[in-house]
């Protein structure tokens, strides 16, 4: 039996919901990249360069490591404001539930990274 007009239009509006709430996801994923790169590269960089003492001033490598870090630590958090903002309006519009494994994912990634901070911080590493 043929579906009536109605019935097309919603499960087109459902299709379309779910696609969002994937593009969200992706994007999710795409500023965890970026934030874990910008952690591994920040970390690299300092463990590298503490070596040079002679050459380059401990504080710089520090210093730039730092920064890096804290740049993957935010793109992390903004990704995660992002994510949830798409949810809560994807389930207040459509009510559609919200996926909470992506922000469990980068919850921990976010967590990792802060420990790495204070690491470099304190100097324990």
């Amino acid at each position: 039996m043929a579906k009536s007009n109605e019935e097309l239009a919603q499960i087109r509006t459902d299709l379309a919901v779910f696609r969002t709430t994937l593009a969200a996801s992706r994007s999710l994923m795409a500023w965890l990249r970026t934030g874990l790169s910008l952690n591994a590269f920040g970390f690299t960089i300092y463990m590298f360069l503490k070596d040079f003492t002679d050459r380059v001033q401990p504080n710089n490598a520090r210093n730039l490591g730092l920064f890096l870090i804290g740049l993957g630590i935010l793109s992390i958090l903004f990704g995660c404001i992002e994510y949830w903002h798409v949810a809560k309006e994807s389930r207040a519009l459509y009510d559609y539930p919200i996926r909470k494994f992506p922000l469990a994912l980068a919850s921990c990634l976010g967590l990792l990274g802060l420990l790495l901070f204070l690491s470099v911080t304190l100097r324990i590493i």
